[in-house]
C-alpha cells in the first residue's frame, strides 16, 4: 500500500539519517544524499528504503485504519437462512399449530432460527479477526 508522507515524516527520517551519520554509520556523502532522496520522499516506501541497511532506529509504520472486510457468501446466507426461519417460518408454525394442531414445528423452525442466526454471528466475529 502505498501512503503518502508529510513534512513531519520527511523531517523524521532527516533525524533519523542524522543519528546514523552521528553513529558513524553514514559517510558525509552518502548522508547528503539521503537526505536530499528524504526530502523528496513522496510515500512511505521511499523513507524505508533508505534505511534497509542500517539498524533501528527506522522510521515508524504510517498507522492506517484497517479497511472492513467485505461480507462472505457464507454469512449472507445464513443471515438470509436464519431471517426467512424467524420472520415466515415461526409465524407458519404459529398457524399451523392452531389449524392444523401441528406445534411440534415451532421446536425445528425455531432451533434452525437460532443456529443459524447463531452461526452468522460466529462468522461475523472471526472474519472481523481475521
Amino acid at each position: 500500500m502505498h501512503i503518502r508522507v508529510g513534512d513531519s515524516e520527511r523531517d523524521a527520517a532527516v533525524q533519523l539519517l542524522a543519528t546514523h551519520f552521528g553513529a558513524g554509520r553514514l559517510s558525509a556523502a552518502e548522508h547528503e544524499d539521503r537526505v536530499a532522496q528524504a526530502r523528496a520522499a513522496v510515500v512511505h516506501s521511499d523513507l524505508a528504503l533508505l534505511f534497509d541497511d542500517l539498524p533501528s532506529p527506522h522510521p515508524s509504520a504510517p498507522n492506517v485504519p484497517a479497511q472492513p472486510a467485505e461480507d462472505t457468501p457464507l454469512g449472507c446466507a445464513l443471515v438470509g437462512t436464519g431471517s426467512l426461519l424467524l420472520f415466515v417460518g415461526i409465524p407458519l408454525a404459529i398457524i399451523l399449530g392452531f389449524t392444523d394442531g401441528l406445534w411440534w414445528l415451532l421446536a425445528p423452525v425455531g432451533a434452525g432460527a437460532v443456529a443459524t442466526l447463531t452461526m452468522s454471528e460466529f462468522t461475523e466475529k472471526r472474519r472481523k479477526q481475521d
